[in-house]
């Protein structure tokens, strides 16, 4: 996703993870703003002391949760789970 979305920061925090999500789910996933809902916004954390730029998030979907990571190269990797713990029923 380097290429298609990027906020020209070096790491992922709780503001443009809740971004960078959107535009998947949007442009990626094509859902449409009322196919779902962030139920937790992202929260990020840095990997370890010595990656001060490598950040992981963790997000709760309607959909599912999501983990993504940022690297040093500001790449965006997604892991998705269809954990629908707060679907509409």
């Amino acid at each position: 996703m380097k290429e298609e979305w990027s906020d020209d920061s070096t790491e992922l925090n709780n503001v443009n993870g809740k971004a960078v999500l959107t535009y998947l789910l949007g442009s990626k996933l094509f859902c449409k703003d009322h196919e779902y809902k962030i139920v937790i916004d992202p929260f990020c954390t840095k990997l370890g002391a010595d990656l001060p730029k490598s950040n992981t998030c963790f997000a709760h979907t309607s959909l599912g949760y999501f983990v993504f990571t940022r690297d040093l190269g500001k790449n965006t990797s997604f892991i998705f789970s269809r954990d629908k713990t707060y679907a509409e029923p």
